[in-house]
């Protein structure tokens, strides 16, 4: 059993946001703990499963004994296999393709300003890039945020289901929190460097770089090619923090 699961059947951690860490996840009798980004797999996969109402793993009255006990509220494995039980198969679907769709732009938005973080959980598409560092990008991130509260909200949220509702409870929470923390963007923010993290530290993505192909090389190079860059940007960052006299103690450097 891994490590964060209580018992095969419920799982610390399971209402974590979807976009941060890691989640138990029960199959073939196992605790799993799983990235987002597989999870965003399994959703997908399951997704198709759903058209028929019904069960997929074939025993109505074990899905719905397991539902009453409640696990469809701390198993995902329930959410794949006991869907009609769980309450997945939804007359309208309308509105929860469309929140799968945020889903998704999101998590490939989000891959692609922190190129690195994509790099290190396994998703590739942006192994060519670096996370900028420049005042414009902070810009650019709340606003793109906005962008994506406001399509959350207008969400009919009547029409999703119920696991649905609660994913979307937690992204606009984790969106908003976002937002609100802006005002506070020449402060800790400018300091990109410490004794635990930064340019000092060396970088880690070439750790997890994938290096399988000619392109794969090409994109590492290309990586390679843009660190002057950033370093640039995270000096042009401390220089602001000094200027408004507020750099990180020598102690913390």
């Amino acid at each position: 059993m891994a490590d964060g699961c209580l018992e095969c059947h419920r799982c610390v951690g399971y209402r974590l946001s979807l976009l941060h860490g890691w989640r138990c996840y029960f199959k073939a009798g196992q605790c799993l703990l799983l990235s987002s980004l597989v999870l965003f797999m399994i959703f997908d996969q399951a997704e198709s499963r759903r058209d028929s109402c019904k069960n997929t793993y074939g025993d109505d009255a074990t899905c719905d004994l397991w539902t009453r006990q409640g696990q469809c509220e701390v198993t995902e494995w329930m959410l794949d296999n006991c869907e009609r039980s769980c309450g997945l198969c939804i007359v309208d679907k309308d509105e929860n393709s469309k929140f799968q769709r945020i889903l998704d732009e999101f998590y490939d938005y989000r891959s692609r300003e922190f190129p690195e973080y994509a790099t290190y959980v396994g998703y590739h598409d942006y192994d060519d890039a670096l996370e900028s560092f420049r005042l414009s990008a902070f810009d650019r991130r709340k606003n793109e945020t906005n962008g994506y509260i406001t399509r959350l909200k207008a969400l009919d949220t009547g029409h999703l289901s119920k696991v649905n509702k609660r994913e979307v409870r937690i992204l606009t929470s984790y969106l908003q929190t976002f937002v609100d923390g802006y005002k506070w963007r020449d402060y800790g923010a400018l300091n990109s460097i410490n004794f635990l993290e930064g340019l000092a530290k060396g970088p880690q993505w070439p750790l997890y770089a994938r290096l399988e192909s000619e392109h794969d090389f090409q994109r590492y190079l290309k990586r390679l090619a843009s660190f002057p860059d950033q370093i640039n940007e995270q000096i042009a960052l401390m220089k602001r923090a000094i200027t408004l006299k507020r750099s990180s103690h020598m102690v913390s450097v």
